[in-house]
């Protein structure tokens, strides 16, 4: 079995088809090396969304027009992840939009609502699952009172997905977007929590 993750994945600028016609030809050599792959994952960051306005206080807001679905396609990525701090930058119905336009495409997505893919590849399977923490300045998280949104990182989410994962009898690969923006180095929270 040969997975493949690549990291964050914003379709924006000279990557963004309806700013650049060579996007496509740009991405040619990772598409070449990504077919080599059984299944190929990524951190959709840029939420594929005709919305326009936001009322997240940040400072950038990433979104990518719904054409772009075009070149995840193109890139053989058959999952995403969407447990980040941008997909949430367009509210809810960019979200919504952009789980829209992924189920259109056949690309399934994780990270949210708590949803996880469940696969068997060459006879193995496997369970990936996303999570996003609070520092990366993110909104729409699960919380108490709301189970709809961003999966949260926390010891308990993740401890209850692996006894998910070991119920269902699947290998656990977990999809974690962590950190501070602009800094090269992990936060000592995350590195007492990925010991724990």
């Amino acid at each position: 079995m040969k997975i493949a993750f690549v990291g964050d994945i914003a379709l924006i600028g000279k990557y963004d088809l309806t700013k650049s016609p060579e996007a496509r030809e740009r991405l040619k050599e990772l598409s070449n090396k990504l077919n080599g792959y059984d299944y190929v994952v990524g951190n959709l960051e840029s939420p594929l969304t005709d919305v326009h306005k936001t009322l997240v206080c940040k400072s950038m807001h990433l979104r990518s027009p719904r054409k772009n679905v075009e070149l995840l396609k193109y890139l053989n990525i058959d999952a995403v992840s969407l447990a980040n701090n941008h997909i949430f930058d367009y509210g809810k119905k960019g979200m919504n939009e952009t789980i829209k336009t992924l189920e259109d495409n056949g690309i399934e997505y994780f990270g949210i609502d708590k949803k996880f893919l469940l696969k068997e590849i060459q006879g193995e399977r496997i369970s990936i699952s996303g999570f996003c923490c609070y520092s990366t300045n993110g909104a729409g998280y699960i919380t108490n009172n709301n189970h709809k949104g961003i999966n949260p990182l926390t010891f308990d989410a993740i401890r209850e997905q692996i006894l998910l994962d070991k119920k269902n009898k699947a290998f656990s690969i977990f999809s974690f977007h962590w950190g501070l923006e602009h800094t090269n180095y992990p936060n000592l929270e995350h590195i007492s929590l990925a010991k724990k």
